[in-house]
Formats: C-alpha cells, sequence, structure tokens
C-alpha cells in the first residue's frame, strides 16, 4: 500500500521527470502550476493550498530549467527548513535528472549537471549561513573552523554566561546604563521568589525570544523609546502603537453586538408587545454600542472609559402569556452578556486614568531599557565565551549572516551584492514558517527577478518556533496591490474528496475572513481529485458525543459551558466515551466499508489528529484494543519520561551518590537488582538507615558468615544477603568507574552490567513496537551523554545536573522513534505531526477541548511589530509585594490572543484537510443540544468576536457552517449519554458459546469449553456440541453454586468501615446502611465521595476539581483552599500572593488552571487578619496535621441494639487539619478553612453566615478537637477550634454547645 502522502506527490512527480514533448503532453498540469514552472523574469510567490502538488511544481521547475533551460545546478540554490526535506528535495532532482539522461544517453550536459548535484546549494538556511560564515570567517572576525554547538553544549555555555552576568550586576562589576534604575529593583520587577537561577531562566527566555528579531536586544530600547513617547505625547494610550491590539479587540466585541442590537430592533419593530416592552432597552444598548465604536475609532481613551463607565441601560418589560422564541431568546442573552462584558472590558482595560496609564507606561520604558543593558552585557559574554570555543549557535548563523550581508546603514553589503551574483535561481520552500531575520536575508541576496517562494500561509503553524506568518502575507499583499513579484495561487487539491473540501471551506473561509492575513474567496479550496467510478465519497460527520455529568457539588450548580479534555473518563464509565465511540467506528469501516478503488481498508488507512495528544492518546490506544484494531501512538512523549530512561538516570543518581534514599531504593527496586518492598522493610529493620549504608552492613554480613564466621547473627534470609551482596558489589563497580571515565562510558559499562536492553526485550507486557522504542530511547540517552562529554563540561555530578536542569524546565525532549515497523495501524498523532501527510480516513478527535492561554498569560511579552511589556511591581522600589498587570502588557496580551487564535485556524485547517475519502470531527461536551441551538440562533452574527470568544474547535465548526448556510442542526449528531455506544466485538467461539448456552455464566462458560475440548481430543468426536456443553454446564453449575454461595457469618459487622474521614461521621453514620463499604477516602473540601458495593472504579475526590461543569465560585474557592494549604506565608508576605503562586505552579503543587482562579483578594485578606498576626506571633505552629483516631463503632450509631451488633468494634477516623497553633498563654487555636459560598446578604451580616457556617462544619472541628487534645494531651475544652471564612474574611466561631450538639461528648 503506497504510504500516506505518496500518492498525489507519484501522480505528478512520474510524468514531470520526462525530457521529451510527447512525454510532457501527458502532464495534465493547471494552469496555475503551468505558471508557476514556466513563468521567468520576475520574483514569483506560490501560494500552494494543501494537496495542490506543491513539491511536484517545485521540482519540475527546477528540473526543466536545468534539462531544457539551460541552468546550472551549480548556480542554483534551494533552501528549505528541515534536513530531511532538503534530502528529499535532492533526492527528488537526482531522480528526474536520472531519468531524462537515460533518455538522452548522448546529452552530457545532463550527465555533467547530475555530476554536480552533490555540490549543490541545496539544503536548510542553517547549512547556508554557515557556508556564508566559514567562506567569510576573515570579515566577520570568527575562527575558520568555526561549528555549531550541540544544544546541550548551548544550553549549558549560556545558563554559566547568564549566571555570570547577573553575579557581575549584582556585585558592582556591571552597571545599568541606560536609565537611572538599579539592577536589583529591575530583578525585583521581573523575577519572584525562586532567587536568582529563575531570573536566569527568565533572561535567557527572552534573548532566545529576541534572537528571531532582527534587531535582537535593541529591540527593548526601540520599545522603550515608543512608550516613553506615548507616555509624553499626551494624545492618549490609543494613539500609540500599544493602544492598537486593546482597540481591534474592543471594536470586534461592539461590532458583533451592533449587528445583533440591529436585527433584535428591526425584529421588535415589527411586533407590538417587543416593540413596547423590547425595543427602548435594545435601542439604547444599539446607541451606546456605536458610541462606543465612535470613541475608539477617534483613539479617545478617556472618553471610552466615560463612557463604559455609564452603562445603565433600562430594563425589559415583561410580557406576560407569551412564549419566546428560540431567536428571541438569543437576542435577550445577548444583551445580558453585552453588559457582563462592558464591566469586564472596562475592569480589564479602562479602569486606570490616563495619568496612571502614562506612568506604568514609563516605568515599563524604564525596566525594558534595564533588561536591555543586562542583555547586552550577557550576550558580550556568551559571544566572547563561544569564540574561544570556535563554537556558534544556530541564532548567531542568522545574525552574523545579517551582519554579512548589511552594512552599518542598513544597505546591502558589497560581499551581499557578490553572493547574490552566483545564483541565477533562489527557491525558497515552505516559506510561510521564515522568520523575520530569516527574511532579511533572502531579501539580501535575491535580485528582484530571480526568487521563487513556495508556500501555504494557512498552514503556518509553527508560531512557536519564531514562524512569522505575516512576512508571506505582506508580500502576497505588496504583489497583488503594486507589483514588484507576481502572486500564484494554486488552489486545485488533489487529495481530498469533493465533499470533504467542500467542508473545509464552509468551516475555514469564514475563520480566516475575521483573521489578519489576507483571504477572499479566490483562496477557497478547488476540489480536483478524480473520483473512482462507482464510489460516491460519503460526507464529513460532524459527532457531538455528550458528556456524562461527573460529581457534583452541593454548593454548586453546573451550567456546563466549560470543557477540560479529561472530563471525558466519569465514575462508573471506565472507558473513554468519544475514544470509545471512535474506535467503533473504525472498527465498523475496516469490516464493512471499502475504499474508493473498492479494495478493504485496513488500519494503516486510519488516523486519529488531536491538537494536544500526550494525556490523551493513551485512551484511544485502549479502545482500539479493545475492538481489536492495532495502533501506533505516534505523539512524542517527553524522553525524560520514559521508564527505562527514568531508571538509568536512578542509577546514576545512586552512583553519584548513594546515600539519597529514594534513588538508592528505586534502584533495588527494580529489575536489576530484584529487591521487594519486603526486603527493604526487612533491611531497614535489620541495619537502620540511610539504604545505602544498611546495604554495606548486609553485604558485610554476608561475606562474614559465608566464610564461616560464627560471630556474626544472620539478620536476613539467605536469598536477601545475596540480593545485598550482589548490589553493593555492582554499585561500588560502577562508582569506581565513574571516577575517570565519562558519563558516556559510564552508561555504556552500566548497560553491559544489567542487560537493560534484553530486559526491555523480555517485557511481555510490552509490544514489538514500543520494545524497539525503549530501546530507542536507552540509545538516546547514551547518545545524549557523549555529546555532553564532548563539550568543554565533564563529569558525573554535572551531567546530572544538566539533565535535572532540562526536567525542570519542561524542555522539550520528544523520545526518539525508531525507524521501520509495522505500519499497518492506526495512526494517532498530533495535528502538527501530520503536516505533510494524508490519510485515507482522518479523525479529528477532542474539539472539545479548550484553547490555550498560555501564550497571553506569560508576565513579560514580546509582539515583533508593537514591542515588549510586562507585569510590574506596585511601586518604583521593586520591593512591593503586590504586583500589577500593566496596559502596555495587557494589550500585548491581547495581541497575543488574536495571534494565538489565528494560528489555531491554521492548525484547524492542517487537520482537516489531511483527509483524502471521510472526515470525522468528533468532541465530547457536556450538553450538545445547549451548543448547537446557540450557534444555531446566532449563525447570521458570525463575526471576529464570534471567533474569539469562543474557544473549542467544534464550537468554531459548528459557527463557522452555520454562517455559510449549512443546517447544523440536522449536520450534528448528538450521542446522548442514554445511547448506548458500540461494545468491542466478542471472539466468534466466545458469541458461538454465549448464543448457545442462554443466560449461563461466563465462567462457567469458560470451564464448559475447556472440558469440551478435553472430550473431543480423547474421543476425537465433535458431533453434538451443544448438547454435551449444556451437560458440562449443569455439572459445574451445581459445582459452582456449592463452593461460591457461601453466607459469611459476621455480614453485618462487614458494614462497618476499615478507616472513615471526619467529613463522613455524623452520630447516626453506621445507621444508613448496613450493608459493606468501601473504605471512605481522605478529607477533602472538593466533594463528597459516592460509595456502591460494585466493583466499578471511581476518581479520587480531588479529580472532581477536573470538572469544568462545575460554577466558578466553586472553583475558585477550591483553588484558594489548596493555595493555602500549600503556601509558604512568609514568601508571600515578602514577595507578594501572585509571586508565591506562581512558585507552587511551577513546583507542581498546584495546576495550572488551580493558579489561574486562585481568589488573591481573599488570600491577601487572610494575611491581613488578626489570625493570621496570632498565627505569626505563636510558640508552634501546625499545618495540614494529619492524625488517626481509633474511637467504638458504637459511637456512631443510634440504634437500640448497637452494642451487641458492634461490641467492641473500633473504626479509624482520619482527617487532615488545615492548622492548629499554640499561643503564649498555652491556648490552642484550630483553623478550618471554609470556602462555602455565601450570599451577599450573608456577606454583608457576619451573623448570617454564621448561622450557616456552624451547622456545617462544628461536628468536623469537634473530632479536630479532640484529635489536638490527644496530639498535645491537654484538655478539649482548652482548645478554640474555629472556621476561617474565606469570601466573609473573618473567623466563625462555634460554641461548646455547638460542637455537642453535633456529635455529642467525646469522651476518649
Amino acid at each position: 500500500m503506497m504510504s500516506m502522502k505518496a500518492e498525489t506527490e507519484e501522480k505528478l512527480t512520474k510524468p514531470m521527470a520526462a525530457d521529451t514533448a510527447a512525454d510532457k503532453k501527458d502532464v495534465k498540469w493547471t494552469p496555475a502550476q503551468l505558471e508557476a514552472i514556466t513563468l521567468k523574469g520576475t520574483d514569483i510567490l506560490v501560494g500552494a493550498a494543501a494537496g495542490s502538488g506543491k513539491t511536484a511544481s517545485l521540482t519540475e521547475r527546477i528540473v526543466s530549467s536545468i534539462v531544457s533551460g539551460g541552468a546550472d545546478v551549480s548556480r542554483i540554490l534551494a533552501v528549505t527548513f528541515t534536513k530531511a526535506a532538503a534530502a528529499e528535495l535532492k533526492s527528488r532532482i537526482s531522480n528526474a535528472l536520472r531519468r531524462a539522461a537515460a533518455g538522452n544517453p548522448g546529452n552530457r550536459r545532463i550527465a555533467r549537471q547530475l555530476s554536480l548535484l552533490p555540490g549543490a546549494s541545496i539544503g536548510t538556511i542553517h547549512s547556508f549561513c554557515l557556508t556564508l560564515l566559514r567562506s567569510h570567517y576573515a570579515e566577520l572576525g570568527i575562527p575558520p573552523d568555526i561549528r555549531v554547538a550541540d544544544e546541550a553544549e548551548a544550553s549549558l555555555l549560556r545558563r554559566e554566561c547568564m549566571e555570570e552576568t547577573i553575579d557581575a550586576f549584582y556585585n558592582g562589576d556591571l552597571t545599568i546604563k541606560s536609565t537611572n534604575l538599579d539592577f536589583t529593583t529591575a530583578a525585583d520587577n521581573i523575577s519572584d521568589p525562586k532567587g536568582d537561577g529563575r531570573l536566569a531562566s527568565t533572561l535567557l527566555s527572552l534573548y532566545e525570544k529576541l534572537s528571531g528579531h532582527p534587531e535582537k536586544q535593541k529591540f527593548l530600547y526601540t520599545s522603550a523609546d515608543t512608550l516613553e513617547a506615548g507616555a509624553n505625547a499626551g494624545a492618549g494610550f490609543f494613539a500609540t502603537a500599544y493602544g492598537e491590539p486593546i482597540k481591534r479587540y474592543l471594536d470586534g466585541i461592539f461590532e458583533h453586538y451592533e449587528s445583533v442590537l440591529v436585527a433584535a430592533c428591526d425584529e421588535f419593530a415589527l411586533d407590538a408587545d417587543y416593540k413596547e416592552k423590547y425595543l427602548p432597552t435594545f435601542e439604547y444598548s444599539l446607541n451606546f454600542v456605536r458610541r462606543a465604536r465612535t470613541l475608539i475609532k477617534a483613539d479617545d481613551y478617556a472618553g471610552l472609559r466615560g463612557h463604559l463607565a455609564g452603562y445603565t441601560p433600562p430594563k425589559l418589560g415583561g410580557i406576560r402569556g407569551r412564549e419566546h422564541t428560540p431567536r428571541v431568546e438569543y437576542f435577550r442573552e445577548a444583551r445580558t452578556k453585552l453588559k457582563k462584558i462592558i464591566d469586564e472590558v472596562y475592569a480589564s482595560y479602562l479602569s486606570a486614568d490616563k495619568e496612571a496609564v502614562a506612568e506604568s507606561m514609563r516605568r515599563t520604558a524604564n525596566v525594558l531599557r534595564a533588561i536591555a543593558d543586562v542583555l547586552t552585557e550577557f550576550e558580550a559574554n556568551y559571544s566572547k565565551a563561544k569564540l574561544s570555543r570556535s563554537l556558534c549557535d544556530f541564532s548567531d548563523l542568522e545574525h552574523m549572516a545579517i551582519r554579512l550581508l548589511y552594512d552599518e546603514n542598513g544597505e546591502r553589503s558589497p560581499a551581499a551584492r557578490a553572493i547574490a551574483s552566483r545564483y541565477d535561481a533562489i527557491y525558497i520552500d515552505e516559506y510561510q514558517d521564515v522568520n523575520l531575520v530569516q527574511e532579511k536575508i533572502f531579501s539580501a541576496i535575491g535580485n528582484g527577478k530571480n526568487m521563487f517562494m513556495v508556500g501555504d500561509v494557512k498552514q503556518s503553524i509553527y508560531g512557536f518556533r519564531g514562524a512569522e506568518p505575516g512576512v508571506f502575507d505582506e508580500r502576497r499583499r505588496r504583489y497583488l496591490k503594486s507589483g514588484g513579484g507576481k502572486y500564484i495561487f494554486m488552489s486545485e487539491n488533489f487529495r481530498s474528496e469533493a465533499p470533504i473540501i467542500d467542508f473545509v471551506n464552509a468551516v475555514c473561509a469564514p475563520l480566516f475572513k475575521t483573521s489578519r492575513l489576507y483571504y477572499d474567496k479566490s483562496d477557497d479550496l478547488v476540489a480536483a481529485r478524480k473520483t473512482d467510478a462507482g464510489f460516491t465519497p460519503p460526507s464529513p460527520r460532524v459527532v457531538i458525543i455528550e458528556k456524562p455529568h461527573g460529581y457534583k457539588d452541593e454548593n454548586c450548580d453546573s451550567d456546563g459551558e466549560n470543557q477540560s479534555e479529561n472530563e471525558n473518563t466519569i465514575t462508573g464509565d471506565d472507558f473513554d466515551r468519544e475514544a470509545e465511540w471512535v474506535a467503533a467506528e473504525i472498527a465498523r469501516i475496516i469490516k464493512t466499508e471499502s475504499k474508493s478503488d473498492g479494495s478493504p481498508y485496513s488500519p494503516g488507512d486510519f488516523a486519529i489528529l488531536l491538537r494536544s495528544a500526550k494525556e490523551v492518546a493513551p485512551a484511544f490506544e485502549d479502545a482500539l484494543r479493545r475492538h481489536g484494531v492495532m495502533s501506533i501512538n505516534d505523539t512524542a512523549a517527553n524522553f525524560f519520561e520514559c521508564p527505562e530512561a527514568l531508571l538509568v538516570l536512578c542509577f546514576l543518581n545512586v552512583i553519584d551518590n548513594p546515600l539519597r534514599d529514594i534513588y538508592t531504593s528505586g534502584a533495588l527496586r527494580s529489575p536489576v537488582f530484584g529487591f521487594t518492598l519486603d526486603d527493604l522493610v526487612r533491611l531497614k529493620l535489620a541495619y537502620g538507615t540511610p539504604v545505602y549504608t544498611a546495604l554495606r552492613r548486609a553485604a558485610a554480613d554476608a561475606a562474614a558468615i559465608m566464610s564461616g564466621n560464627g560471630d556474626v547473627e544472620a539478620k536476613l534470609p539467605p536469598e536477601l544477603y545475596l540480593k545485598c551482596s550482589h548490589a553493593t558489589e555492582t554499585i561500588l563497580r560502577w562508582r569506581d568507574v565513574a571516577r575517570s571515565a565519562p558519563a558516556d562510558e559510564l552508561i555504556k559499562r552500566i548497560y553491559a552490567d544489567t542487560g537493560i536492553r534484553a530486559l526491555v526485550y523480555a517485557d511481555a507486557n510490552a509490544t514489538g513496537a514500543s520494545k524497539e522504542y525503549r530501546d530507542a530511547n536507552l540509545t538516546a540517552l547514551y547518545e545524549r551523554a557523549r555529546a555532553y562529554e564532548a563539550s568543554r563540561f565533564r563529569g558525573l555530578h554535572r551531567f546530572i545536573d544538566f539533565i535535572n536542569g532540562m526536567i525542570e524546565a519542561e524542555a522539550n525532549n520528544p523520545a526518539p522513534r525508531p525507524t521501520g515497523g509495522d505500519e499497518n495501524a492506526v495512526h494517532i498523532m498530533t495535528i502538527h505531526q501530520s503536516k505533510g501527510l494524508e490519510f485515507p480516513v482522518v479523525f479529528v478527535s477532542r474539539c472539545g477541548r479548550e484553547r490555550s492561554r498560555e501564550d497571553e498569560k506569560k508576565p513579560i511579552l514580546i509582539d515583533s511589530k508593537i514591542g515588549a511589556a510586562m507585569k510590574l511591581r506596585a511601586d518604583d522600589s521593586g520591593k512591593s509585594p503586590v504586583i500589577i498587570d500593566t496596559l502596555p502588557r495587557k494589550s500585548l496580551a491581547a495581541a497575543a490572543a488574536m495571534a494565538s487564535a489565528e494560528e489555531e485556524m491554521r492548525v484547524l485547517y492542517v487537520a482537516l484537510t489531511r483527509a483524502k475519502e471521510r472526515l470525522y470531527v468528533t468532541s465530547c461536551v457536556p450538553d450538545p443540544e445547549k451548543l448547537v441551538r446557540y450557534h444555531v440562533s446566532g449563525a447570521e452574527f458570525f463575526s471576529r468576536h464570534t471567533v474569539m470568544s469562543e474557544r473549542t474547535y467544534i464550537g468554531w465548526i459548528l459557527a463557522s457552517l452555520g454562517s455559510s448556510g449549512v443546517d447544523i442542526k440536522s449536520k450534528a449528531e448528538i450521542i446522548r449519554v442514554g445511547d448506548e455506544l458500540p461494545s468491542a466485538q466478542a471472539s466468534e467461539p466466545f458469541a458461538k458459546v454465549k448464543e448457545d448456552v442462554e443466560g449461563v455464566t461466563s465462567a462457567e462458560i469458560r470451564l464448559a469449553e475447556r472440558e469440551n475440548a478435553k472430550d473431543a481430543a480423547d474421543t476425537g468426536e465433535n458431533a453434538d456440541e451443544e448438547s454435551s456443553t449444556q451437560i458440562k454446564v449443569s455439572e459445574y453449575e451445581k459445582l459452582f453454586r456449592e463452593r461460591f454461595c457461601y453466607q459469611y457469618p459476621y455480614a453485618r459487622i462487614g458494614a462497618i468501615p476499615a478507616k472513615i474521614t471526619v467529613s463522613h461521621l455524623y452520630p447516626d453514620s453506621l445507621d444508613e446502611d448496613m450493608e459493606p463499604k468501601a473504605d471512605i477516602d481522605i478529607d477533602t473540601d472538593v466533594g463528597k465521595s459516592t460509595f456502591s458495593d460494585t466493583t466499578s472504579i471511581r476518581l479520587p475526590p480531588y479529580a472532581s476539581l477536573l470538572h469544568k461543569n462545575r460554577d466558578e465560585a466553586a472553583l475558585r474557592g477550591t483553588a484558594t483552599h489548596l493555595f493555602l494549604q500549600f503556601c509558604d506565608f512568609a514568601a508571600a508576605e515578602k514577595y507578594g500572593v501572585e509571586a508565591e503562586a506562581d512558585r507552587l505552579t511551577t513546583a507542581g503543587f498546584i495546576t495550572k488552571e488551580d493558579r489561574e482562579i486562585i481568589n488573591i483578594h481573599e488570600v491577601e485578606n487572610f494575611l491581613r487578619s488578626d489570625i493570621y498576626r496570632r498565627m505569626k506571633a505563636a510558640r508552634r505552629v501546625w499545618r495540614e496535621q494529619r492524625f488517626r483516631l481509633r474511637l467504638p463503632a458504637a459511637f456512631f450509631s443510634r440504634r437500640e441494639d448497637k452494642e451487641s451488633i458492634f461490641g467492641d468494634e473500633k473504626i479509624l477516623v482520619q482527617g487532615v487539619i488545615d492548622s492548629f497553633f499554640v499561643e503564649d498563654d498555652g491556648g490552642v487555636i484550630i483553623i478550618d478553612y471554609k470556602t462555602d459560598r455565601l450570599s451577599r446578604a450573608e456577606l454583608n451580616n457576619p451573623a448570617l453566615a454564621a448561622a450557616k457556617l456552624i451547622p456545617r462544619h462544628s461536628r468536623q472541628l469537634a473530632y479536630y478537637r479532640a484529635a489536638v487534645s490527644l496530639l498535645l494531651d491537654v484538655p478539649q475544652k482548652s482548645i478554640t477550634p474555629l472556621i476561617y471564612s474565606l469570601p466573609l474574611g473573618a473567623p466563625v466561631y462555634p460554641t461548646e454547645e455547638d460542637l455537642i450538639a453535633a456529635v455529642g461528648v467525646l469522651d476518649l
């Protein structure tokens, strides 16, 4: 079977290689392709749509120019972005020239061109730059033998130089020169409590981001000048470049609501009831929105600020006895949303007055200049270090090429003109992915008539690597408007069937028209694939699966608007519903459908594309496995999360320092040494700790015992002594090797000694492909160590530090994938991995997952066209614990949000254009009907605001389809919770017996089948199997019931849980259900667990945090409580709550999602409270104190016969106390943080709040008090428990009577 993308390309390239006119007549080029191949005498930009034969056209242009046009291979420059793409292009040209030479054996010129091809300038942009540098080393002042540093080496060197630079500034050896801001203040404004190591990471991240800009750190000086000029001009923030993103964002909002309100007013004017009751308030809102747009266009920041502050729309009048249509409901909802949006816009962008905004711009400018000074000094230090080693990095290649090609005035240098004269033709593939620096290089070496640039701006999806699609778009606009070059668009798609093309246009055209990139009707795809006779291509399917509702907090109402990708797996549902549906559909197609050519489908014809696959790909693997379909997970796992790599790193840590028990215990527990957990416990009890010391002692005793020394008492079993001896001997041998051998040689020795590669292949639970992956990981780790040792850095300890740094930095370290293997399997991959590939059937899944907003949340943002900005400390000293988000940074965040949304449009386009014959879009959302209904009503109001406010692909798809005139109500296939999903097909023998023996258990069937097989083998008779099966089943049924129907005589006591938490205790806990229960889990504020007597798996309590169908207030409260659980209060006071939240997120104590919704204000109130002041002054403080109490089971029953039922049985009561402390007078205070939602009345009246909170939580506090009484050995009455209500910002004190009423007297 032809692999992935080869089919379309082979159709084009085979005939294109021909040299004769007769052969060329057989090639059916499209007009656009023919023009791209033959046009000469001008620069050409080719927009090549997905599946349009881009590579084939590029190859044909090059080959035809050599064979027929007299071009010389040595005077051609062809540049692409990867070594693999460059090698493929060179191979295609070589094959074409070979065919041409074979057809023209006497043509010596073609033969000569073929011989020149190996030395041709066909490669990556970086290989071209390196060639320039080496041939002009004297002009650039660099060593002639300069080489590109390995990324590991460059990373280490960068960090070392940055830390040296920071130290020099702190020590006063270097100073800030461009502003009066001192280094410490500047550093405090961009760092957090994690110290200088974090500051170094922040500055390095900025440096790498600026490396993609032609000005590098000079761009920060330019940004500072722009900000200061804007602050001093007096024209207002909107008149500056920084104001543009916010203006565009706000105008998009008001433009959308203007169109909605116009339609509403027109409709209400035609109905007497609505005209009287609704029209006045809608007209008010319409006029208000129009006025807002006028102020935005006038750059009137202050005017807009005052205007939005005065939005007070009249209330809607009531209309009795009339049911509103869905359209009217849409208008009503839009009006409500507008009010909310105006409030949010004012708070986010317009709350500061003109003077405050100007001051934040000046302060930002000062910090930017200081950072630029630091980066300038760092670059000088870094450059010096690289030159001393004859090194450069990839960024240097581009920027030194700029130095070579341009003079000090920014004009083309003599060297540039000389280099340009070498090339008659310059070909640039994947032009949509160039950055600003690369574009400047290409512009310098072209002559205005010889550049051929090809790409598809709609497939520019590498913004995270620095790609600037605006470069392609700006050149296209220039060519279309004023000439200077020719733009050709190849719109024909030879890959996909017509229904898929129609679907892609219907979805993507409305999206692209809202973006800043140029798009009109001519940019739509045109279906050019020839459909095989007798095949009717199916329409793409949009499948929306209803997400089951999980746990529901008693204080929270779910609106179902937000989703998380992890919500598909719900308690009682042991498979992912979306993955299960996809797997079942794939299995169905393989079994029942045929491809367009009539051949059957095989697993290799399918691809499942995911936007982010790391967490969710295994669910699809599992579902496919259940349906008997092979799959390959092409998603790149993090190399350092692979178990085999972790094991070797564990060994290396033990060799480096064996006294760290975690690593030593992990190594001993591995298959290499074979210790069990019991072995480690025995070792610790016999010889103490640390583990390595105990190991050495045990090995010494083992040697003495084996030598016959009767003075040594055996403390361990003989087999455990053997393990200890082997492990000790091995570790000592490795440590001895590490003293002199480099890290790569040590790893090679570990592989040899442990036979770890053999262990990988001996894993019975792993498939052949996964074994190859794991073996490739071991090779990659060795190669990484070898590259490290090849640098100037040496030693095991530094290698481990280097690896740990990569892990902590969450660097992109994809695990290697071995070549070859079985490709006849469903490919599960990210959309980015699928670029350039094609499959007969494509499932674009997880479309209900929200788009990432990481880009707009970074504290320091850079926009290549506008400038840079950041969050700042609240005062000029930089010492304030309060961090403010400045308006310039918010504006860049708005620009980043737009750029991110536009790139996501392009990612979606790439996904949808991978399919050849069948396309599926799948998602899983809480309320599909609501989603569809909303987009049906709003179809005619599709706008830029629709795109920016809709966070999921499925929302985009429905909205776009509706705006394109598609009936999305009939297009969307909704699978509800009650609908049964297709189940995995059972094997035929099992199905047959199940059909024959109705009502018999599967265990009995398996026993019967086994006995039947034995009887058949003994007698040679296979007749009358059904009768035989029935007889045997009857016999085994009797035996089964005898052995498995035993009744436990103490079943009543089985109702007592082994342990229980205080949140589940009350005086009659054991009276509700006397059936046996599972253990009740640890206390949590998140929600209450549910229990059953089934064996179904349930999520841990904290997993309800994943369910975004809880309301935002409840989630915010939970996140705030988690923050208080782990917060370093001293750091929060010193550096600010925001900085401490960032630290906890980075350290993994709280998730990024939690960080976003922490109620910072509530925490700051707590730090200012009297109870916190008392905690700080306390003699001793305990936080997150776990406890366990054994209490009589009879405590928790009100049955009259409880004593006879429960007797002396006890229950282990456990829990976690948020905090308690002992004051100087000996009094004990217990604090229980609570985030319960309070009404406005309760917030304004603490007595009402207490009336709500005390009955709800007194029971917990009573048990907490009992536990603390035992822990501290103090009477309960000397302990004061309190509830600290975070929303209220104050403590609530239950009385002694409240506690007794809750649980009675706990006399322990």
